[in-house]
Formats: C-alpha cells, structure tokens, sequence
C-alpha cells in the first residue's frame, strides 16, 4: 500500500509521517533527490529556511523536471525497487508525479493537511499543484473509482484517527 501525504510547505508533513514510520511504513520524501543533488552543487546559502535558498532550490528541481519530466518518478521507482512493504510518499506536489506514483500500486490511500500556508516565488509554482491533486482525487471519485482520502487540519493531527485511517476502520 502506498500512502500519500500532501500539504503546503511547512503544515506537518513530515512530522505525520513520522508518526507512521513507528507503526512500520517506509518514508519517501519526494523532494529528497532535489535536496540531496542540489546540495553537492549549492554555492550559495544553505539555511533551508531562507527565501533565497528555498528559491535556488526550485529552480534546480525545474530545471532538472524540464530536461526530463518523470526524473521524480523515476528517483520514486528505484527507491522501491530497495524496499518493500507500505510506503508513505511524503510532499508530492507535481500532479503529473502523483498520478504516475499513484499507478505504481493499486492500494493507496492519501492524507491531505489543510492549512493556511502559502508559499510564493518559485516555489509557488509546486504548491499550486496540491489543488490540481485534488481536483483529481474528486474526479476520481465522480467516476467511481475513488481513492481512500483522510483530511485534516495541521493544528489536530491525531494519531488514532490517521492509524484508524491507514487499517481502513475510518
């Protein structure tokens, strides 16, 4: 089974999924080969908070999505060629991304965080990809063949409900 959790930057993604990995889920960040590459090239700041870096760090990602469209997804399959069992895919924001790792097995379940964050710049670019996701997720769901989806918000994260969600009891 493949778990998605999606959100804007910085609403609890990666905390929630840590929250699962005790229950014995695989993570994949799906921006970690963007991080891991950018960072053998990155001449200039390195505080992952900054606008600057947060910027020079989307443009690498575009600019290695532009020579190759399905690079992430690519980085996703090899990841699962080393790993077996439930995977929760962390960040995807790249609608085309999501519906190819979608694909890749027929059992998935997603957790959508609500939040009020916005991102801006280049990195507003992605964001904009989570409502594409959904709007896909509901038409899925308009045409019958829906997937499991688990909303919450990013001030009550409870591990009950999400573990609930995952053994499908929700």
């Amino acid at each position: 089974m493949q778990v998605f959790v999606i959100g804007p930057t910085k609403s609890g993604k990666s905390t929630l999924a840590k929250i699962v990995q005790h229950h014995g889920y695989t993570i994949y960040e799906a921006g970690s080969w963007a991080r891991s590459e950018f960072a053998q090239i990155n001449t200039g700041p390195t505080d992952e908070f900054s606008s600057v870096f947060k910027d020079n760090l989307t443009a690498y990602a575009l600019n290695v999505l532009q020579r190759n469209p399905y690079y992430s997804v690519e980085r996703y399959e090899a990841f699962l060629r080393t790993h077996t069992g439930h995977t929760v895919v962390v960040g995807v924001r790249n609608p085309d991304d999501f519906i190819h790792m979608l694909r890749l097995d027929p059992h998935n379940k997603v957790i959508v965080i609500d939040s009020d964050k916005q991102s801006g710049g280049t990195l507003g670019v992605f964001e904009r990809g989570l409502k594409v996701i959904e709007d896909y997720l509901a038409w899925k769901n308009s045409v019958g063949t829906s997937v499991d989806v688990l909303r919450i918000s990013e001030q009550c994260v409870d591990e009950h409900q999400i573990l609930a969600f995952l053994q499908g009891d929700l």
